[in-house]
């Protein structure tokens, strides 16, 4: 697992320090096709319901859930490798934060990593 740990003062940086880098051991693919951001957002709306849905809410209650994209940040991610889970591929994805809120609830934000080459769920919570 790769750790980076930075520290920071009012004056700047202040250390650096690179824990378990990765080292490239080849290239699978020179470029690649993100996933469009329209089939993107049904995977995500589809993870928003799954974790709705097991809230086992009764039907005779009326409380209402909103769920809101506050943002979302493309960036990368190392996922197992397939077939050879021991290397890792480094795969773009897309960070969401999504903030859930019921009638008199607190508003929390749920985080998600998504694959954006395929539109898996990497992680969430």
């Amino acid at each position: 697992m790769e750790t980076i740990t930075i520290t920071v003062t009012e004056s700047g940086v202040k250390g650096f320090v690179w824990e378990g880098m990765m080292e490239e051991a080849k290239t699978v693919t020179e470029n690649t096709e993100l996933l469009s951001f329209e089939k993107l957002q049904k995977k995500l709306a589809d993870q928003v319901f799954y974790r709705y849905s097991s809230y086992e809410q009764p039907d005779s209650d009326t409380t209402l859930s909103r769920y809101t994209v506050t943002d979302a940040v493309l960036g990368y991610a190392y996922i197992p490798a397939y077939e050879n889970p021991e290397n890792a591929w480094l795969v773009p994805v897309w960070y969401f934060t999504v903030s859930e809120g019921r009638d008199g609830v607190d508003w929390q934000n749920i985080y998600y990593l998504v694959n954006a080459l395929d539109g898996r769920v990497i992680t969430g919570e």
